[in-house]
């Protein structure tokens, strides 16, 4: 009290005009700054707009993902089912959210997510059907069924595939030609050869995987929009050689993957399109991988570049690295050459990758007798429309190697990405 006391001359002249003036400008800057501050924060809060500063634009969405969701032709419900007592539903509500928050944000409302706990709302899961979870149910208004699909990886892709397919686009089939030794679809056992994991990146393109024996189902299936045909061991039976390549003329659309040796019935099929495999291993000791001359390595400049989005370029168009083990050569047959030479030839073909210049085809044990590259790896073909009427052409790609798309080296590199833009391609599912 006494210091107060004593203090107050002090502070009168602290409290002079002069003073008061300058605390008060100080006070109005404070409140000002103040006021700015909460402003931004609270527009912040309110606001969903993000940018995406990254160079690889990992936040961002592809344009044609843009572009889907700004023509989407009605509303889409999308309702994550998750079980949040584990790891797996936790990561993928997290990747959903961010996704699908984004996906809400740039469709303008017409996409519209939400998020159940089935632990805490286990009728939510039993009125849409759910018994497998982490998953996601697409629902538009103008349909009384959904569209589910596992959410175990939330991907931009997996979204669009499927909002394609929920507003109104037939889900389309692949179906995997079975009963000649070909690679183990139901194999999913990493590091194996099996098919296993390529089958499941069909699937979550939104396709419908089915196996296909020809002789016991005495024809392709009329809702066939590829069928994939995967280093067969066996020969075709005769019946099976005359509806596989009736198939194909009349608008089919098929992936062959080739080894070495391929049966002389399949290569018999394939020389109607003018294309011959080889018999021997391609070997490029100057580019591949670990030093394994047998297993040729491709880089970007390796593949076809065109501006056509449609183009059987498009197969390649994104690919970084890819590598072929024990991989054979595919070509055109002399008669096809000649005829593409005179202008007689229906067929158009698409090389869309080559082994380097240094490279070499071995077919027997002589080095010396080796034929020099470059060797085409990846060719695509397609032939004339039936008919008038016929609504598209039928087209084949034709891969030198299995063992890329096989469990073992499917992850590797953009190795799966040859394989699922070949069939997407084929299927004429350019968006993706």
């Amino acid at each position: 009290v006494v210091a107060a006391v004593g203090s107050i001359p002090r502070l009168r002249r602290a409290w002079s005009p002069r003073r008061r003036s300058a605390l008060a400008s100080v006070a109005i800057s404070v409140g000002v700054l103040a006021g700015v501050a909460v402003l931004v924060n609270v527009t912040a809060m309110n606001s969903n707009a993000r940018w995406d500063a990254t160079a690889s634009r990992e936040f961002g969405l592809a344009p044609q993902t843009l572009d889907l969701l700004t023509t989407l032709s009605e509303p889409v419900r999308v309702t994550g089912m998750f079980a949040l007592s584990q790891d797996a539903s936790v990561v993928s509500q997290i990747e959903a959210d961010a996704l699908l928050g984004e996906f809400e944000r740039k469709s303008g409302g017409r996409v519209a997510f939400e998020s159940v706990d089935v632990e805490r709302r286990p009728s939510a899961a039993l009125a849409s059907g759910v018994d497998r979870f982490p998953s996601l149910v697409f629902q538009t208004e103008s349909s009384e069924s959904a569209f589910l699909v596992p959410a175990d990886e939330v991907t931009e892709q997996l979204l669009v595939t499927s909002l394609l397919i929920a507003t109104g686009q037939q889900q389309k089939v692949v179906y995997y030609l079975t009963g000649h030794h070909e690679r183990d679809y139901l194999d999913v056992n990493a590091g194996s050869d099996g098919f296993g994991l390529a089958a499941r990146g069909i699937a979550l393109d939104g396709y419908r995987f089915e196996p296909l024996n020809i002789a016991e189902s005495g024809g392709v299936p009329v809702d066939a929009a590829v069928v994939v045909v995967a280093a067969p061991e066996v020969e075709l039976l005769p019946p099976e050689s005359i509806i596989l390549e009736r198939w194909l003329i009349t608008g089919g659309r098929a992936l062959f993957l080739v080894e070495p040796g391929l049966p002389s019935t399949f290569r018999t099929l394939l020389q109607g399109w003018g294309i011959e495999t080889g018999e021997g291993v391609v070997l490029d000791p100057g580019r591949s991988v670990t030093g394994d001359p047998a297993t040729p390595l491709l880089r970007r400049g390796d593949y076809a570049r065109s501006e056509s989005e449609r183009g059987p370029e498009a197969i390649v168009e994104s690919l970084d690295v890819t590598f072929f083990p024990d991989a054979t050569s595919i070509r055109l047959s002399d008669q096809a050459a000649e005829g593409l030479a005179t202008g007689e030839w229906p067929f158009a073909y698409s090389f869309l990758a080559e082994s380097s210049g240094n490279s070499l085809l071995l077919e027997g044990n002589n080095v010396a007798e080796a034929k020099a590259g470059p060797h085409t790896l990846i060719m695509a073909a397609e032939g004339p429309a039936a008919s008038e009427e016929a609504t598209r052409r039928p087209a084949i790609v034709v891969l030198g190697d299995s063992d890329l798309a096989t469990n073992r080296f499917y992850h590797a590199y953009t190795n799966a990405d040859v394989v699922l833009n070949a069939v997407s391609w084929l299927a004429e599912d350019f968006t993706l």
